[in-house]
């Protein structure tokens, strides 16, 4: 785990350490799952998500990152 800041264009810096423990190189794209009070940063790359997150407050279907939370149409 790792603090990171919001800066005053809503950016966010992912410091060097974070990113080699994560994996995260540059131009990665990040899936932003928003809840209550912040969000969770998952890395695209190689992941195939099936079904939904229990306990977070996403119930639109038709947002972007419904495609890579939901199983539709398979």
């Amino acid at each position: 785990m790792s603090i990171v800041v919001v800066d005053e264009k809503y950016r966010v810096l992912l410091g060097k350490k974070l990113r080699q423990e994560a994996g995260i190189e540059k131009g990665e794209k990040l899936l932003a799952i928003p809840f209550y009070g912040g969000m969770i940063l998952l890395s695209l790359k190689g992941k195939h998500f099936k079904g939904s997150l229990n306990g977070f407050n996403f119930k639109e279907e038709k947002h972007e990152a419904s495609k890579y939370l939901f199983k539709v149409g398979r």
